[in-house]
């Protein structure tokens, strides 16, 4: 029985395959809400619900990845329920700020879930794979692999053969977005900080895709894995600067305040003592002065100075001096304000030297 969603995905798919789209056409599909339509609607046996790895992605996924699988049931946990009453919210699992990273909605905007869709499956298919309501259909056609990456990401398609869309897809949640991060108080109320190195999680992640045979393919992919997350995290961290700037200023605010999390941990949670290998290990200024960024920084810096790794020239010296004057403006606020003008200017180069 075919729905309307399957003759909306070819007429679209019908659409994309011979140019015809205007860019009048082009807004109104990419301003249209993006639809979930859940996991059930990926594990059927001919689908992706079979017994091998091809085929079986969905049915892998669901008996390996426990991570993601369970990440809805862990607001639901004793530790959730704690965080929820020192945060003053009613419950972790319903509240908007856990659902963004702990569900397939990761976040997003302008979205839509279809009849199918459920919460409790976590950060299931969609969350990497993108909103399926308008390319589900469409990809079980021949005619699918004649499109190109631009057409399908038209769609709401993520292509995670790229390792810059893979990196991009984990740094929504391990990283932070403009709509989601993990701030100090999250963190004051037992929620883990985050430090994220692509290359490491990949290699943990539990695969439903045949890893082996796509690293005899790219033997560097580690490596590159690891340049490409440096990049992606310090790209977001801009992001979420830029964010913050702007929402200042859409207030006719001036001045935005800085969150402690930003800074590194050390810059306050120190020891005391003379010989503590904390402060005989400081070396990036003053002691006790606070140090903006840390994990999620300085290894993009070191990267666009000295990045001719194998398959991947990452030198770009408007990386380091976009990030040096963004450096020097976010610790000129020693944990409290920043203009929000010089921050946002700040970001958008930073973000755009990293872009390229």
């Amino acid at each position: 029985m075919f729905n309307k969603t399957f003759f909306t995905s070819l007429a679209l798919l019908s659409l994309l395959a011979d140019q015809r789209l205007s860019a009048d056409e082009l807004a109104v599909l990419k301003s249209k809400p993006m639809t979930f339509v859940g996991v059930a609607s990926c594990t059927a046996t001919n689908c992706h619900g079979g017994r091998g790895k091809s085929g079986g992605e969905a049915t892998h996924w669901l008996q390996f990845d426990a991570k993601h699988r369970q990440a809805f049931d862990v607001l639901l946990s004793d530790r959730s329920r704690s965080m929820a009453v020192k945060l003053g919210i009613r419950e972790a699992h319903t509240d908007s700020r856990c659902l963004a990273c702990h569900t397939t909605n990761a976040g997003k905007t302008n979205v839509a879930h279809g009849e199918r869709f459920s919460l409790e499956f976590g950060v299931g298919c969609e969350a990497c794979h993108g909103p399926a309501g308008d390319w589900l259909s469409a990809h079980t056609q021949k005619s699918w692999r004649t499109l190109s990456d631009l057409q399908k990401a038209e769609l709401g398609f993520r292509d995670l053969q790229s390792a810059t869309n893979r990196a991009d897809a984990c740094a929504v949640c391990h990283v932070g977005s403009e709509s989601a991060t993990v701030d100090h108080d999250l963190i004051a109320a037992g929620h883990p900080r985050l430090t994220f190195e692509l290359a490491a999680y990949h290699s943990m992640l539990p695969k439903h895709w045949n890893a082996r045979e796509e690293l005899q393919r790219d033997p560097m992919q580690e490596v590159r894995l690891w340049a490409i997350g440096q990049a992606t995290t310090a790209k977001v961290t801009t992001e979420i600067s830029r964010a913050r700037a702007q929402a200042a200023l859409d207030k006719q605010s001036d001045r935005v305040a800085t969150d402690l999390a930003e800074f590194d941990c050390h810059s306050c949670h120190h020891d005391l003592a003379e010989e503590s290998w904390r402060v005989n290990r400081w070396s990036l200024g003053k002691l006790g002065a606070p140090q903006w960024g840390t994990w999620n920084v300085y290894s993009a810096v070191w990267l666009a100075k000295n990045g001719r790794l194998p398959g991947a020239n990452l030198s770009d010296a408007g990386v380091e001096t976009s990030f040096i004057e963004l450096q020097k403006l976010m610790q000129s606020s020693r944990l409290g304000t920043v203009r929000a003008e010089p921050l946002l200017m700040a970001s958008r180069q930073a973000n755009a030297a990293l872009r390229r």
